[in-house]
C-alpha cells in the first residue's frame, strides 16, 4: 500500500501524521521520484556560496588596501606640503607601504603625490584577483619662514 505521505512510494507512512507533513506526487503521473532533491540542491549550491563568500572577502580585502594607500598617500603629501625633506617623505612612505610606488611632484604652491600598487584579492589562496590600485593626492604648500 503506498501512502501519500510517506518519504518513498515504497514505504508505509508511520505515526498520526505520516513521515512527511507535505504530500509527495503521485509517480504514476510524473514518472520520476524526488527524493533526495534537497541534497542535490544543497550540494549544487554550495559551491556556488563559496565562490560569493571569497568574492565578497576579496573586495573586501581589495577595499582594505585602497584605504591604507590612500591614508599614507595624503600622509605623504600633507609632510611635503609642510617641507618634509623628499628623502624622508619617500623613507616614511616605504615604511607603510612597502610594496608601492611614489612619485613626488610640486610647484610654487602645491605639492602632489602619486602612488600604485599592486592589489591582491585573497591571492594567498589562488593567484588570480590582481588589480592595480592608484592614488594621487594634492595638498597646498605651507610657507614656513
Amino acid at each position: 500500500m503506498q501512502s501519500r505521505y510517506c518519504a518513498h512510494p515504497d514505504h508505509q507512512a508511520s505515526g498520526r501524521w505520516g513521515a512527511r507533513a507535505l504530500p509527495q506526487r503521485d509517480i504514476a503521473h510524473s514518472g520520476t521520484c524526488d527524493c533526495g532533491m534537497a541534497t542535490l540542491e544543497t550540494a549544487l549550491m554550495v559551491p556556488v556560496l563559496l565562490v560569493i563568500t571569497f568574492v565578497f572577502i576579496s573586495l573586501l580585502s581589495l577595499g582594505m588596501q585602497t584605504l591604507s594607500l590612500s591614508d599614507a598617500t595624503r600622509t605623504a603629501a600633507r609632510e611635503l606640503a609642510r617641507g618634509a625633506e623628499p628623502e624622508r617623505v619617500v623613507a616614511n612612505f616605504s615604511a607603510r607601504e612597502p610594496q608601492a610606488g611614489i612619485e613626488l611632484q610640486w610647484s610654487a604652491e602645491t605639492v602632489t603625490v602619486h602612488t600604485s600598487k599592486r592589489g591582491e584579492g585573497l591571492t594567498g589562496l589562488i593567484k588570480f584577483a590582481t588589480v592595480q590600485l592608484t592614488q594621487s593626492h594634492t595638498a597646498p604648500r605651507e610657507w614656513i619662514y
